[in-house]
Parts: C-alpha cells; structure tokens; sequence
C-alpha cells in the first residue's frame, strides 16, 4: 500500500491510566515483566527428578514431520 507505519510503545503512566476502562490492559500491565526481562530456563531440578532426557531438535522435527505425514497424508492426496 505504499504506507509506512510508526510503531511506538505506550508509557507506562499512560497504560496504568487507561487500564481504568480498557480491562485487557490490565493484563497487558500484569505480564509487561516478558518484554523487560530474560526468560532463563534450567532443568536441572528436573532431571535430577526423573530419569529423561531432552530431544533433539532434529529427533523432535523429524518425529513431527512423520506424524503430520501419517495423520494428513489422506487429506493432501484428495
């Protein structure tokens, strides 16, 4: 369309204030800590726990790609 669009973020003072009237706000508010912090994952409690391993990204894509095939194999051929 030929449009450039700005994006910017809405103040913090603002988002509290309009989070009055507009309840998905409020949520927004409540899970801002995602876009301002890192999400650090350690699975060592977990393993230490049970007796696993994790997959492999290869194992993993592979096996979904199989399951697709066998599940919507039919409906592809139609």
């Amino acid at each position: 369309m030929g449009l450039r669009l700005r994006v910017q973020p809405i103040p913090t003072l603002a988002m509290r204030g309009l989070s009055l009237f507009v309840p998905i706000l409020r949520e927004l508010g409540e899970m801002g800590y995602q876009w301002s912090e890192p999400f650090v994952t350690d699975d060592t409690a977990f393993r230490a726990s049970f007796a696993t391993r994790a997959t492999s990204l290869d194992d993993g894509a592979g096996a979904m790609v199989a399951w697709a095939r066998e599940h919507y194999a039919a409906s592809l051929q139609a």
